[in-house]
């Protein structure tokens, strides 16, 4: 698993990472170039993968200041270390845009957070605060952990 998504080598023992042994071997049951799609079948093992986590920045509503209130700098340090960015709200899409970290995902936000961290990546989930529980609430049904942290200025 790299990236979210699952990939094949020729043999049990060619590991393109260098990692050593596979967890999980099958068949190929359809021929298929370096970087194309491949059917498979006769799965065995299990994928021994590492979940993502879920780091959490609330922006206030713009009645409470909004993206304003988002220290961007401190985002964007966040944004930094995440592989996919979440913004859950305009709000939240203001903030990353101040901080000059587009988001990845805008739409259907509370599941593509979850599938993505249970796929192994690393999830930057800018959220207004009114929509933060419809995000924590499908991730505590998952062993992913996650994070609220604060990136507001208290000077703002």
């Amino acid at each position: 698993m790299r990236d979210g998504v699952l990939h094949a080598a020729v043999e049990a023992g060619d590991d393109p990472d260098g990692e050593g042994a596979r967890s999980a071997t099958a068949v190929a049951v359809t021929a298929a170039e370096d970087g194309d799609d491949v059917g498979i079948a006769d799965f065995e093992g299990v994928v021994d993968y590492e979940l993502g986590a879920v780091t959490a920045v609330v922006v206030p509503s713009v009645r409470d200041g909004g993206s304003r209130r988002v220290d961007p700098d401190r985002l964007r340090g966040l944004a930094a270390d995440a592989d996919l960015l979440v913004a859950a709200g305009t709000e939240a899409l203001a903030a990353l845009r101040r901080a000059d970290s587009p988001p990845d995902v805008r739409f259907g936000t509370a599941d593509a957070v979850r599938e993505a961290a249970m796929r192994g990546l690393d999830v930057l989930l800018v959220v207004v605060a009114g929509r933060l529980s419809a995000h924590t609430e499908g991730l505590r049904e998952t062993p992913v952990s996650y994070e609220v942290v604060d990136a507001t200025d208290a000077d703002r």
